[in-house]
């Protein structure tokens, strides 16, 4: 990208730990305002690291089936900002139908895997609430 240096740092794999390392006069910032020349990479529970920061750029680290990713964003980007999230059907009520619901006892629990290797959460938005299914509630 025009104005940015060839290397901006580089990322490797010892001992089981990831580490990043930014190049000589590149300044590299982590997303607690602090200059990052060495850091090792701690993959949070939802699979991605803190983001790091080189002027118009932002990146971070996720995970995929066990696998690293570099995501990069160029904070600049129009397309970034005029980006308004995804279409999708709103709810109705139409779809609404009575059913009768028999709760396992004692509960099955079992993660649901997405397709890009992340663990769905229970619960569903609707009317901009947050619905979870109850563990103990009987009918």
């Amino acid at each position: 990208m025009e104005g940015l240096p060839d290397e901006i740092g580089s990322f490797i794999y010892y001992e089981d730990t990831l580490i990043f390392s930014a190049a000589d006069d590149v300044l590299v910032m982590n997303s607690d305002n602090e200059i990052v020349k060495t850091t090792s990479i701690v993959i949070e529970e939802d699979g991605t690291s803190k983001s790091m920061y080189h002027e118009k750029l932002r990146w971070q680290i996720i995970t995929r089936s066990e696998h690293y990713y570099l995501r990069v964003w160029d904070t600049e980007n129009p397309a970034v900002h005029q980006f308004k999230g995804f279409e999708r059907y709103d709810l109705s009520a139409d779809f609404i139908f009575k059913a009768e619901f028999t709760y396992y006892d004692p509960p099955k629990k079992f993660d649901v895997l997405t397709e890009l290797g992340g663990r769905q959460r229970d619960g569903f938005c609707w009317q901009g609430n947050l619905h979870v299914p109850q563990q103990n509630a009987q009918s």
